[in-house]
């Protein structure tokens, strides 16, 4: 049986992890088909093919470490967002089970919330300030909590 080694750089594949590492390898025993998961939390899928294997397809991108704290719904779409102590911002698409878009933070976070439109969303820190962002991601406001330091862990808009 001839066996053919093929070498990878995870870096290189324009996946953006947040930590590119191998992590764990299982191939199919009968497809060939091998998936990785790395220590940035993504799952990807290489097959025999060599188009396929220099374009692994990302079937699964998500938090990476410490603990998942923040989730709210979207108000209107099947949509919802996830924050957590590895400083991950995510949006998921319910329908689709998969991550949309996602946005490293300064650090970690425990809570988060959308306004009654869905328009705004609020960002509870872990060190102590609460950051207001857009749907984009794009940053509205940043402000301290009164007690300095404490992190803030529920957060919620007004009806």
């Amino acid at each position: 049986k001839l066996v053919l080694e093929k070498h990878f750089d995870i870096k290189d594949m324009g996946i953006k992890s947040m930590q590119p590492q191998v992590k764990s390898v299982q191939e199919h025993p009968k497809n060939g088909f091998v998936l990785v998961g790395t220590r940035g939390g993504e799952i990807l899928e290489f097959s025999e093919n060599i188009k396929m294997a220099k374009n692994p397809r990302l079937l699964l991108k998500s938090h990476y470490n410490h603990e998942l704290w923040g989730l709210t719904p979207h108000p209107n779409k099947s949509e919802f967002l996830t924050v957590g102590r590895d400083g991950v911002l995510g949006m998921w698409d319910c329908k689709e089970r998969r991550q949309m878009r996602y946005a490293k933070l300064d650090c970690g976070a425990d809570a988060v919330a959308y306004n009654h439109n869905g328009t705004i969303l609020a960002i509870g820190m872990r060190n102590g300030y609460f950051l207001a962002v857009d749907n984009n991601f794009n940053p509205i406001a940043k402000i301290q909590n009164c007690k300095k330091g404490h992190e803030i862990t529920c957060i919620k808009f007004s009806p």
